[in-house]
């Protein structure tokens, strides 16, 4: 959670993308979000929707931007509305670390907090001059071309570092076989994260008002985004739809976002009991999802209950060292079909 005045007057906007399997059988593809649809170098799948919302740390756990779906695509920019006094700092992982995002944030005056694939990797930032030291916080500048012509070059009295932009790639700014350059400066921080693991982060935030400590704080934020969305697919049931219809799919998208901030916002307003005990402890949300599915599906007044007495007696122990191993799972899975149904 992020706190404290120093954040104001700048908004933190967590980005991530999840997929949801459709059992529409047409070859129709649907992009969805409030924010960046797809990571720039992603392919959408016919039979997949893709999910993107932005997570504002300051109000609930998990506060929704209105879901739309469209059929075209846009940066989070662009989707985002923009407050006067206020600055945007879009926080995403690697799949949002493109110089086409970065470039619509700096347009738009506002700040880009993205992890990069390692300087020793053939990412982002494995071509520029890094100092010796393992861990270090500098400024970077890139040209950005994309026509290998030696008049381009020859106009480019610099010495750093000149990128081209393939066809393949997105870059909204420049034509593809233009002789035009485009200019980006940022910051590139490396720091440990484990004994032999090193983070590397790419942002336009200024130093003197955010050290590498407080990039830290304000990355580590992002992890909240993640949980939200394996307890909406998971937990209320995202990950699969019972409808064909574009319409009739959002129709059930609606309806477990709205699940699920009924369930966050009972659980955020249940006061627990403080004990002397070895962990400290939390409401049980899949216990917390069934109590308040059971509560607004009763249709009389008699079969009303207290649900805040029933989610204090649902209470697991907080166990935040605990780590485990990512899945290694595939990109693509087949729908799965809900023959059950059929008599």
């Amino acid at each position: 959670m992020i706190s404290g005045d120093w954040i104001l007057p700048y908004q933190p906007l967590l980005l991530s993308a999840s997929s949801a399997q459709s059992l529409n059988l047409m070859r129709w593809k649907l992009y969805s979000g409030t924010l960046i649809p797809l990571p720039w170098n992603c392919r959408p799948l016919p039979l997949w929707i893709r999910i993107t919302v932005s997570w504002l740390p300051m109000a609930l756990p998990a506060l929704f931007s209105a879901l739309r779906l469209s059929h075209h695509q846009t940066t989070t920019v662009d989707r985002h509305d923009v407050l006067d006094g206020i600055k945007n700092i879009y926080i995403g992982d690697r799949g949002y670390c493109s110089y086409n995002n970065m470039a619509h944030v700096v347009e738009q005056g506002q700040y880009f907090l993205f992890r990069t694939k390692d300087i020793h990797s053939k990412g982002l930032v494995g071509n520029f001059n890094f100092p010796d030291a393992e861990s270090f916080d500098i400024d970077v500048s890139v040209i950005l071309v994309r026509s290998h012509s030696k008049k381009v070059l020859a106009d480019i009295h610099t010495e750093g570092y000149i990128r081209f932009v393939d066809q393949a790639a997105a870059f909204d700014y420049i034509e593809y076989g233009s002789y035009d350059t485009y200019e980006l400066s940022f910051r590139i921080l490396r720091f440990p994260i484990s004994t032999s693991t090193y983070e590397c982060i790419v942002t336009n935030l200024p130093r003197d008002e955010f050290p590498v400590e407080r990039i830290k704080t304000l990355y580590n934020a992002r992890w909240s985004i993640e949980s939200s969305f394996r307890k909406l697919k998971y937990t209320i049931g995202l990950s699969n739809f019972h409808a064909y219809k574009p319409e009739y799919v959002k129709q059930e998208i609606w309806a477990r976002l709205l699940a699920y901030n009924i369930t966050e916002t009972m659980i955020n307003y249940t006061l627990l009991e403080k004990h002397r005990t070895k962990h400290e402890y939390k409401v049980n949300f899949t216990m917390a999802a069934h109590i308040c599915r059971a509560f607004l599906s009763l249709t009389t007044e008699k079969d009303q209950y207290d649900v805040m007495s029933l989610l204090k007696k649902e209470l697991i122990p907080i166990r935040n060292e605990r780590q485990y191993p990512r899945l290694q799972t595939a990109h693509f899975r087949r729908p799965r079909y809900f023959i059950y149904r059929a008599a």
